[in-house]
């Protein structure tokens, strides 16, 4: 008869020390999505949360366990993850790894305030801590006024966060697009295929207009500019949420082009843990720019 596996191993102190440090690293978390915020839903009067958020960004996102559980595992732990995102030189509130976790601006209630966040955090952080960024991902609610779509404002807006995201992120790999939760949520098939369509020209419509105006290097991928080749991947029996997304690796002046996709996962603001797992078995379906 078996016996039972311990809950818990004595001897786990007594093991070569890098034999330990090695376990630590290997119980880090994989990629996180870390959504960020600054200050509050609602105007209350009480002022605590103002000073909290006066301070930098918050997120719902657990720090990582490593960081509570020894001496030992912390000093490990603290190697990849960092306190980042405060204002004003102030020490950040949201342990951080560049490497690997994606920044996610999700929707906030309020006139505009999705917009407002985004500019704030990348105005007021510590511009060291965002050019370390490499994965970022941005809500489509960004680009709506309230629960009202314009073409031509959210044009601007895309045109706007594009132009923010190259000065302030200049390391930055990845860039998602992700289209709100009250179109993740509809099961309607044609639907969500022409939310999808019109995000994906709105970011080429953007680029290309940077392009041109602003002689910046970005140029969209093949796939791109002919829309019978993108594939819109769903699961057989229900629609997934899906996202716009593709993938950038800085170099100095040249960009490689390469097929790109629109691509299914999700990551919306309940859901976005569920982020993580995909982009680990994701191989393809992301252009690339080089």
């Amino acid at each position: 008869m078996e016996r039972d596996s311990p809950a818990s191993f004595s001897l786990f102190s007594r093991l070569p020390v890098e034999l330990r440090l090695r376990i630590w690293n290997y119980s880090l978390p994989g990629t996180r999505i870390v959504p960020v915020r600054c200050g509050g839903d609602e105007l209350a009067p009480d002022s605590a949360p103002r000073l909290i958020a006066a301070t930098g960004c918050t997120t719902t996102t657990p720090n990582p366990a490593n960081l509570s559980i020894c001496a030992e595992s912390r000093v490990e732990a603290t190697k990849s993850y960092r306190r980042c995102f405060g204002f004003a030189r102030q020490p950040g509130r949201v342990y951080f790894d560049p490497r690997r976790d994606v920044l996610y601006f999700g929707p906030r209630q309020g006139y505009m305030a999705t917009d407002a966040q985004f500019r704030t955090c990348m105005t007021l952080c510590d511009r060291a801590e965002l050019a370390a960024v490499r994965r970022i991902a941005v809500s489509d609610a960004l680009f709506w006024i309230d629960d009202t779509y314009r073409s031509m404002t959210a044009a601007s807006l895309t045109m706007d966060v594009l132009r923010i995201i190259r000065q302030a992120l200049p390391n930055l790999v990845e860039l998602v697009f992700v289209p709100r939760e009250q179109d993740e949520a509809c099961r309607d098939r044609d639907h969500l295929d022409h939310i999808l369509q019109r995000m994906h020209q709105q970011v080429v419509t953007a680029i290309n207009t940077l392009t041109e105006q602003e002689e910046v290097t970005w140029t969209m991928p093949r796939a791109f500019r002919d829309t019978q080749n993108i594939r819109i991947r769903t699961a057989p029996q229900k629609v997934k949420p899906c996202t716009v997304s593709w993938r950038l690796e800085s170099s100095e002046k040249t960009v490689r082009e390469e097929t790109a996709n629109i691509v299914s996962t999700p990551v919306s603001q309940p859901r976005v843990k569920n982020y993580p797992r995909y982009y680990q078995q994701r191989q393809r379906g992301i252009g690339r720019m080089k």
